[in-house]
């Protein structure tokens, strides 16, 4: 884009490519919009840092609130709501337009699991049972769109986080030779990635529907590996592919090299 536009990247999202290959124009953020015309041919309903817990939940845990915005998945599940009703006057109307519009839910879930990672909460207390209260809230907001007339959900799962240069470089001192597979990733945080999908894909195989509706499960895990893997093929530099472009305040000469923009989130080119 050639400035700052609010995304965690150097320029576009997944998102934004969807919308590219759709010929739609990039998606309205839902907290710039103004009137229902804004959102008639699209809106993005995510926050940067937002949980599928609520802000109030993690409260009860004792977690510093202050990278936790008050925005989880049940406050944006009323924006769209709000959305939905101002975009047509009868219910049949609107049914149309969910029935014609594609959902992307997520990937959701990321942030619930790196807030109490970065404030040093046990693993297998306090953040693995995390998993399967998020997987409630990603199956709650499913079945709230179905209600409501979806008929195209694409939900994605976790990215493999034992490969994320922000996760490396926080168990680097924790870490010995044993805990890394051959690609230089921590293979326990990739387990838990693993298991978060695992979870998260049987939801999706139970969640009730008819034949009209379709729910794609889209593989942000193992499509991360393939070019963390063979990053030459996908015009990646190997000794890149572990390190942040951005990072400790200082960017490097070339974002297209490194799969991770800041040592949490893509680059456009990833």
């Amino acid at each position: 884009f050639g400035r700052p536009t609010g995304r965690f990247c150097n320029g576009r999202l997944i998102v934004d490519f969807l919308a590219e290959g759709l010929g739609l124009p990039f998606l309205t953020p839902f907290l710039r919009g103004k009137t229902a015309e804004n959102f008639r041919q699209g809106a993005n309903f995510a926050v940067g840092g937002a949980t599928a817990l609520s802000q109030e939940f993690f409260k009860e845990m004792g977690l510093d609130l202050t990278n936790i915005p008050p925005f989880s998945l049940d406050v944006q599940l009323e924006w769209f709501k709000g959305v939905f009703h101002s975009l047509a006057c009868t219910d049949e109307e609107r049914k149309k337009i969910m029935s014609k519009s594609l959902f992307l839910m997520g990937e959701i879930g990321g942030n619930d699991y790196n807030q109490p990672f970065f404030q040093n909460r046990s693993f297998a207390t306090e953040i693995k049972p995390l998993v399967p209260k998020v997987i409630a809230k990603i199956e709650n907001a499913i079945k709230v769109l179905i209600d409501l007339g979806a008929k195209t959900i694409v939900v994605p799962g976790n990215f493999p986080i034992g490969c994320v240069p922000g996760y490396l470089g926080m168990f680097r001192s924790k870490s010995g030779p044993e805990d890394y597979d051959a690609f230089g990733c921590i293979k326990w945080l990739n387990h838990f990635s693993e298991y978060h999908n695992h979870a998260l894909k049987r939801m999706l195989y139970r969640i009730k529907h008819d034949h009209t509706v379709t729910i794609f499960y889209y593989d942000y895990y193992n499509t991360t590996l393939e070019i963390t893997r063979h990053p030459a093929i996908h015009g990646f530099k190997k000794e890149t592919v572990l390190v942040a472009c951005y990072e400790g305040g200082s960017l490097c000469p070339d974002p297209s090299t490194h799969i991770s923009w800041d040592g949490l989130h893509l680059t456009e080119a990833a």
